[in-house]
Parts: C-alpha cells; sequence; structure tokens
C-alpha cells in the first residue's frame, strides 16, 4: 500500500457507520491527504478475503465521490487496541470513526489513548464542508495547548471558529476567565482567524449548554480536548453531531500546516 503524505483514517466495519464516516472524510480532504480504510479482524486467516472485499468498496467509493480509491489495510487483532496503534504506522493526521453511541466506553477508552486526532460521527454530513466549528475554553490555563488546534484548524479547513466559555460566579475564577479570553483574543486576532465567543447562561450546566450552542447556530463540529470529553459528553443525550477529540500531551499539530 503507498502512502501519501498524509491521510485520514476510516475504521471500517461493513456498517452504516461506516459508510457515514466516510462521507466526512471525503469532506475533510485536503491537498495531498488521502482516505485509508482501516479493519480488523480477528483471525489473520480472514485478512485475505476482507483485504479483497474492501478493495471493492474502495472502489466504489472512488467512483461515488470521484476521488482517487482510498488505501486499504486489513489487520488482525483487537479493534481497540489495533486501531489507535495503526494510526501512526500509516501517517494519519485524522481518525474518522462512524459511531453508534458516543458514551460507549470501549469508543471513549480508545478515543483517550490516541495520539492522533479522532473525530466521532454519528450522521451523514449535513452540507458540503464545516464553515462553523465549536471549541469550549474554560479558565484552566492548561486548556491554552487547544489554541494551537484551534488555529490550524481554521486555516486548514477555512472555517470560522465559535467559542463558548461557561458563565462563572466565583471571583478568583472569573478574573482567571478574564487572562484565558485575553490570551485567546490576542492569539487569534494575530493570526486573522475568524471567531466569536460565547457566554453561557447563568445556571446553565456548561456541557448542555455546549450542544445548545451548537444546535442554535447549526455548527458542522465540536472540539474538545480529551481531559475535558467524558465530562463535557456525559449525560448529554442525542449528540450527532461530529465530535473531534484531541490529546495535547500525544498529538501532533504537523498534519494540518
Amino acid at each position: 500500500m503507498g502512502k501519501a503524505l498524509k491521510t485520514i483514517m476510516v475504521p471500517w466495519d461493513f456498517t452504516v457507520a461506516s459508510e457515514n464516516a466516510i462521507q466526512h472524510a471525503v469532506l475533510l480532504m485536503r491537498g495531498s491527504v488521502d482516505i485509508t480504510l482501516v479493519h480488523i479482524v480477528d483471525n489473520s486467516s480472514k485478512v485475505e478475503d476482507k483485504t479483497k472485499e474492501l478493495n471493492d468498496i474502495a472502489g466504489e467509493i472512488a467512483t461515488k465521490f470521484n476521488i482517487a480509491a482510498p488505501n486499504v489495510l486489513v489487520k488482525a487483532g483487537n479493534i481497540f487496541k489495533h486501531l489507535t496503534a495503526t494510526a501512526p504506522e500509516i501517517n494519519a493526521m485524522l481518525i474518522v470513526m462512524g459511531i453508534h453511541d458516543i458514551h460507549n466506553k470501549r469508543v471513549v477508552k480508545v478515543v483517550l489513548g490516541s495520539q492522533i486526532p479522532y473525530v466521532l460521527v454519528k450522521d451523514a454530513p449535513k452540507r458540503q464542508g464545516y464553515s462553523d466549528l465549536v471549541v469550549p475554553f474554560d479558565e484552566d490555563e492548561k486548556n491554552r495547548i487547544q489554541l494551537n488546534w484551534v488555529i490550524n484548524l481554521s486555516k486548514f479547513y477555512n472555517c470560522n471558529i465559535d467559542i463558548i466559555k461557561p458563565f462563572i460566579n466565583n471571583n478568583v475564577k472569573n478574573e482567571k476567565m478574564r487572562g484565558q479570553m485575553f490570551f485567546i483574543k490576542k492569539n487569534l486576532d494575530t493570526k486573522g482567524i475568524v471567531y466569536g465567543i460565547r457566554t453561557s447562561k447563568r445556571g446553565t450546566d456548561f456541557k448542555n449548554a455546549i450542544f445548545e450552542f451548537v444546535d442554535e447556530i447549526d455548527a458542522d463540529m465540536v472540539m474538545m480536548m480529551a481531559s475535558k470529553f467524558k465530562k463535557y459528553v456525559k449525560g448529554v443525550k442525542n449528540i450527532t453531531i461530529p465530535v473531534m477529540v484531541i490529546n495535547p500531551k500525544l498529538a501532533k499539530i504537523g498534519g494540518f500546516n
């Protein structure tokens, strides 16, 4: 299998979830970035047959979306262990994975341990492109590293950045939040990024406010740090928007340059 400069990895399980994921992956392609379909089997004896089957699907995808046929990789092993390990091996910049339930414990575990950002998708894209990306920020200065991803994603995909921050009563935390916003605005202004900032309503659970904001502006994706992922999605029902999860401690930003 030839390896492009960068690839978008799509785990393929021969379900509608995979078909939804490939539609998002096609929209996320840019420049020298291609797509790699990855399927994990439980026995090496199945690799040859599944490779043939997946190659047929890759051909169908190429015809349907008028793109070069995706690369194909079939490996034997455990899906939740080998997906994360495979991504850096094929030079993946993103892993776009179709899911049935964003709260699935195994999905959460594999996403949190990945050095490559995951984009978790439940439905097919609602439009032909990504114009608005919602990004939650709280007062924790450790979250500032997420700003590098925001800037790179905005430039790479030419999208607007919609920041949402919590309403804070505590004076100390509020002062930290003001410092956080000053830092964020200064950096975004310097880079020429188009953005807006929303403060959640008083008394609103911040995680609910995030997805209410998503619905209100009809956003295309929400991005959050891995350290906040479980907190922000826990208990929130009917999350259908693509969710990008990044782990700044592990991930590299180079793929978006």
